[in-house]
């Protein structure tokens, strides 16, 4: 008979349960607070509004990474202003990757980064590779200690670093969880799947866009290649013409010596005096 534990608390499954909250909330808060640090509330609509074409590109179907509820949070169809304290972690992501200026960490957006770079992008990395790791691609709702130890530091210390609290850190890891708390989780689940599919979607699109320039430098190789057998071929073929040109002009000077010595003893027979005519070389 299949054990039925699966349902029961375990110091694991809260193990668990704390990581995401600690990744969705805490990272969430503390992304926010660096995108509210770039483009704070009172400038917001104006920034969105003059990246709007860059947004469109992003948006569904053919964008494939921004959905309409996320379109409308940017844009509310009522004309009120935008409000980034409704936008999810997903969306401030977008944002930060897309039309915020930063600079692609040193492994890529969607790589750990080594333990020594502590820069903003860096730590915006590190919440993105746990949230996926440490959330959507578990087979289950458990962490052992040894790995939520070390998990926890490693978030907690990128969350600081990104502006976040230690103390709200703290309360996190010590307060019992209740039934809000796993209500949490479920919505934090659901976010964390999202955010997944449009990070696929977004890699699928930098992979064809990275197609589309290997084949065009590729092209662009093959031309100048081309081009440069070309003006191989016509040095070759100057170079060819110089050597027949020289050829004749040795020829000519050969038969204006002839001819000279032709001259030279036509006279002499003749007892003319002559001057006698020395051919150039």
């Amino acid at each position: 008979m299949a054990s039925a534990s699966w349902y029961k608390e375990t110091d694991e499954k809260i193990n668990y349960t704390k990581l995401c909250r600690l990744l969705v909330d805490g990272g969430t808060q503390a992304v926010c607070s660096v995108f509210d640090g770039k483009y704070p509330p009172s400038s917001l609509k104006a920034f969105l509004n003059a990246n709007k074409t860059s947004l469109q590109k992003l948006k569904k179907p053919k964008g494939k990474v921004l959905n309409n509820e996320q379109w409308d949070k940017l844009y509310p169809p009522n004309g009120s202003d935008p409000q980034s304290k409704d936008f999810d972690i997903t969306l401030l992501f977008v944002l930060l990757r897309n039309i915020c200026g930063l600079t692609r960490p040193a492994t890529g957006w969607d790589v750990l980064p080594h333990a020594t770079d502590n820069s903003l992008e860096a730590n915006l990395a590190r919440i993105k590779y746990y949230r996926n790791n440490a959330i959507a691609h578990k087979p289950n709702t458990e962490i052992n200690d040894a790995d939520f130890k070390q998990h926890w530091q490693d978030i907690s210390s990128a969350l600081q670093s990104l502006g976040l609290c230690q103390d709200d850190i703290d309360d996190l890891k010590s307060s019992p969880l209740g039934e809000k708390d796993y209500n949490q989780l479920l919505y934090d689940w659901y976010i964390s799947d999202k955010d997944v599919k449009i990070q696929l979607e977004d890699l699928k699109s930098d992979l064809k866009s990275d197609t589309t320039d290997l084949k065009s430098d590729t092209a662009d190789l093959k031309s100048d290649t081309a081009d440069l057998k070309s003006d191989t071929a016509n040095i070759k073929s100057d170079t060819t013409d110089l050597k027949s040109d020289t050829a004749d002009i040795k020829s000519d000077t050969t038969d204006l010596k002839s001819d000279t010595a032709d001259i030279n003893n036509i006279l002499t027979c003749r007892n003319i005096p002559i001057t006698v005519l020395r051919a150039e070389p």
